[in-house]
């Protein structure tokens, strides 16, 4: 680190003090009336950097454990949702209706998600089904 000079250290004290303090200092503040107002705040720079510091470090740590907890209530939610699901098994020649998933908002109204009954014409093993129309 470069050493600073007397008047260097005065404007960083000073535009500290504007900054975070919110006190008015002049331009022509010299680095006596600096010091006099850090003495009336009781405050120390390094102190208030190193406490910032571990303020930032505190705030990173405790967004990591959010993140964390997060993660974990979206995995016991998920969980639970899955263990809802009913397993249905098709048989051929059963009457089914057909879901419209994308039909998210009704721009009608009573506008059914459902539609016309389709007959079940084979079936896969893994839960795959093939439907023709039911004329009836």
């Amino acid at each position: 680190m470069v050493p600073q000079s007397k008047a260097e250290k005065t404007f960083e004290l000073k535009k500290h003090l504007q900054i975070y303090l919110h006190l008015p200092l002049s331009k022509g503040t010299s680095g006596a009336k600096v010091l006099l107002a850090l003495k009336k705040h009781n405050l120390d720079l390094q102190k208030t950097r190193s406490r910032k510091i571990l303020q930032l470090h505190d705030l990173e740590e405790n967004s990591l454990i959010t993140y964390e907890n997060a993660k974990v209530y979206k995995s016991k939610v998920r969980k639970w949702h899955d263990a809802k699901i009913q397993e249905k098994e098709f048989q051929v020649g059963e009457k089914v209706l057909l879901c419209n998933s994308k039909l998210k908002l009704f721009p009608r109204k009573l506008n059914s998600r459902w539609f016309r009954p389709f007959m079940i014409s084979q079936v896969f093993p893994n839960r795959i089904v093939t439907l023709k129309e039911d004329y009836v």
